[in-house]
């Protein structure tokens, strides 16, 4: 008797040392404890103003044209975003980024404005997916075709934590001598660590292409 009266008191200590109780002798619920952290000045990878001010734009993107290319062409296009974005809220950033990419056709390159929106929940954290939109000029550019410069884009995705996100992008093509074109593109950017991958496995490529070459010799 006296050891099972034991145990019941050992029982009872666990439960009210686990269950807070107030003053007038109610239970209170357990918290979750609170990211106390202060925010950052600058991050590498985009967060929401919980985590920081200002994150950084580095975005490498490949993408397909589903329209206004040029013919016999095979379709593909890749473009490289570097630039910078302040939270403004819990819930928005904007920023400024330099554009940069390549067609069969040749290069163009301008800046694009950029709206970024965080998803916040429950406790001001950003869920993922975000969302952002971009519009900007293209300012100068290369290839056969003669395009009369500055050319609009507008840009749309959705960010998976700043490490992938899949977009598509409009840019009104300007050509002297010929209608103009709507060139459209879908595809998947990398951002942030991701992007560095990326760069980093193409330059491994394409130093053992080099190397491969080298040693080889030339065609007879």
């Amino acid at each position: 008797m006296r050891r099972s009266i034991a145990i019941e008191i050992l029982l009872a200590s666990v439960v009210l040392w686990g269950a807070p109780v107030r003053a007038d002798g109610t239970e209170t619920t357990p918290t979750r404890p609170t990211d106390t952290r202060e925010p950052s000045a600058l991050l590498f990878r985009g967060r929401p103003l919980t985590r920081c001010r200002d994150f950084l734009i580095t975005e490498i993107g490949v993408r397909r044209i589903m329209g206004g290319m040029d013919p016999g062409g095979s379709g593909s296009a890749m473009s490289v975003d570097i630039g910078l974005m302040r939270n403004v809220s819990p819930s928005s950033a904007y920023g400024l980024s330099l554009y940069w990419g390549t067609y069969d056709e040749g290069n163009s390159s301008g800046f694009r404005a950029r709206y970024r929106y965080w998803r916040p929940n429950g406790s001001g954290r950003a869920r993922s997916p975000s969302v952002e939109l971009g519009a900007g000029l293209l300012l100068t550019g290369s290839g056969p075709r003669r395009i009369l410069y500055p050319c609009p884009l507008v840009s749309g995705s959705i960010n998976f934590g700043d490490w992938v996100a899949f977009t598509t992008q409009l840019e009104w093509i300007r050509i002297a001598g010929s209608p103009s074109e709507l060139r459209s593109t879908i595809g998947t950017q990398f951002g942030s660590y991701a992007s560095l991958i990326w760069m980093a496995a193409v330059a491994v490529t394409a130093v053992c292409i080099a190397a491969a070459a080298s040693s080889v010799g030339p065609w007879d």
